[in-house]
């Protein structure tokens, strides 16, 4: 089953952005990216631009949300919420957490057992910390 939305926030990181998207290994219907740099990062622009061409072969839509101010984490977080209000579920990290190979799933089994909100930390699933 594939991961209805995955989404992340940017300021300066591009690097760390684009292997967020190509760690991706597991269907995605909706990738999202919320763009604090304000433009003043050209090397986030050329990631954006890389995946607005969905190279990655498991992302079947990317949507870039561009801030003209920086939003910040929380900020960001909202936005994709508020702006994605048709999907069930919303997996949003940073980006400089980068999904280890083929544990996407494992995510997707762990948060299924549980209705419960849960913060994504460094490691998966032994990590999972339900609040």
């Amino acid at each position: 089953m594939a991961i209805e939305l995955f989404a992340t926030a940017v300021v300066s990181g591009a690097e760390n952005l684009w292997k967020h998207y190509n760690s991706i290994d597991h269907p995605v219907e909706r990738y999202v990216v919320v763009n604090n740099s304000e433009g003043q990062f050209p090397e986030v622009s050329d990631v954006i631009d890389k995946i607005v061409a969905c190279s990655n072969d498991f992302v079947a839509e990317a949507v870039i949300v561009n801030n003209r101010m920086n939003a910040g984490f929380g900020g960001a977080v909202n936005q994709v919420i508020k702006q994605n209000i048709d999907c069930n579920y919303w997996f949003i990290t940073n980006d400089d957490w980068h999904v280890s190979p083929v544990s996407l799933p494992s995510w997707m089994s762990a948060w299924r057992m549980s209705s419960l909100v849960c913060s994504v930390m460094e490691q998966m699933p032994t990590d999972i910390h339900l609040l």
